[in-house]
């Protein structure tokens, strides 16, 4: 996925959160659950703890903000949530995602 500013690479596992959470939203929206799961799983590569994070982070931050979150990133949890996951990684993504999308987006400055 190529490097960032100031030339540093994005770690690799963020990359495949990252994908995992993209590829999630992509196909809540196709409706091919066989297909969409099977692809999630290769994404993975057996990774069970980056599963984790990335549904903890899509449900962390739709829970704490559910008035503005896309109800289809709702099916993208439900898709990830058909793969194996390291419940420790879902809840601390969960609840960083949560207070994260809890604060204001500015301190009133």
């Amino acid at each position: 996925m190529g490097n960032r500013r100031g030339g540093r690479a994005l770690d690799p596992d963020k990359q495949i959160e990252i994908g995992l959470n993209g590829r999630a939203g992509y196909h809540a929206t196709k409706l091919d659950i066989g297909q969409a799961v099977e692809e999630l799983r290769d994404l993975a590569a057996g990774r069970d703890d980056l599963t984790g994070r990335a549904l903890g982070t899509i449900l962390g931050g739709f829970v704490a903000s559910p008035g503005t979150a896309n109800p289809w990133h709702l099916v993208g949890a439900g898709l990830l949530a058909q793969l194996p996951l390291d419940t420790d990684e879902f809840l601390a993504a969960f609840e960083l995602a949560r207070a994260n999308a809890s604060r204001p987006a500015h301190n009133g400055m």
